[in-house]
């Protein structure tokens, strides 16, 4: 599948974990609920989740202001 937006970035990585609820693995509407919250940040900038895809990107980090910050890139 070709990354065209955020989302389907975050929808290739399987196994991040889930903040809601008891799941291991978090599903693609939390993913997308991370958007909505302004979770996701590229290059120190928050995303939405309809953005494309960057040509360059130096970091993708989930949760930027929590206890457990995810780093991607």
């Amino acid at each position: 599948m070709a990354k065209e937006t955020m989302l389907d970035f975050l929808r290739e990585w399987p196994y991040l974990p889930s903040r809601e609820g008891k799941q291991m693995v978090a599903s693609g509407s939390e993913k997308r609920r991370w958007f909505e919250r302004g979770s996701v940040e590229v290059n120190g900038e928050k995303a939405e989740a309809a953005d494309p895809w960057p040509f360059v990107r130096d970091s993708v980090v989930i949760h930027p202001k929590g206890k457990h910050r995810t780093t991607l890139l």
